[in-house]
């Protein structure tokens, strides 16, 4: 399968794929003489001009952005994580949750619990997480001015997530990425945040 992008400025688009969809083959035909015919896909105007507001759906924004010189692995994992599903638990599954969003980045905090915990934090919206085992599974441990739960399992001990809110008071949940099932560590930055002189 081929699919051309176009670039325009800091964002690419999806310009044109070849993916086919086959007729079934006839009681005795040979697979291999099937006749082919042009996906649903490519059926729509993907022109800028007829593309509407579909044009903006095939985006993709800076952090998913493809170069020549990237490896085709990290091309496909940044397109990949745009809208994902993601599954993640503690290490008994006690707690287990599953969570949606883009992964563009990691945060290695080395204030006094997060440099113990050495977890890797990606925030996205609370609503964004959806827990999947009871929420009293989920123990809470709070200190320093108790803004942040940090959620963990009183069986095994691993904090797969916590709770707290954004500067405008939206409420967020910072997931652990290495409790995420499946997930490459390494396809994400990781950045580092000054939590012990915050």
């Amino acid at each position: 399968m081929l699919n051309v992008f176009r670039r325009d400025g800091e964002v690419i688009y999806h310009f044109w794929g070849s993916e086919l969809l086959y007729m079934p083959p006839e009681s005795g035909q040979e697979y291999r003489h099937n006749d082919s015919l042009d996906s649903f896909w490519n059926m729509l105007d993907l022109t800028p001009e007829g593309r509407g507001d579909f044009h903006t759906q095939l985006s993709y924004t800076r952090s998913a952005k493809i170069s020549l010189a990237m490896p085709r692995k990290q091309a496909f994992f940044n397109l990949r994580r745009k809208h994902m599903k993601y599954k993640g638990s503690c290490h008994c599954g006690k707690v287990a949750f599953e969570v949606e969003g883009e992964v563009t980045e990691a945060m290695s905090c080395n204030c006094s619990i997060c440099s113990r915990k050495g977890s890797l934090l990606w925030f996205v919206p609370r609503d964004k997480l959806r827990l999947l085992t009871p929420e009293q599974d989920a123990s809470t441990y709070l200190f320093n001015k108790h803004v942040i739960k940090h959620r963990f399992c009183s069986n095994c001990g691993i904090h797969p997530y916590g709770e707290g809110s954004d500067p405008i008071g939206n409420a967020m949940a910072a997931v652990n990425i290495r409790c995420l099932e499946d997930f490459d560590l390494s396809s994400v930055p990781v950045k580092q945040f000054d939590g012990r002189s915050a």
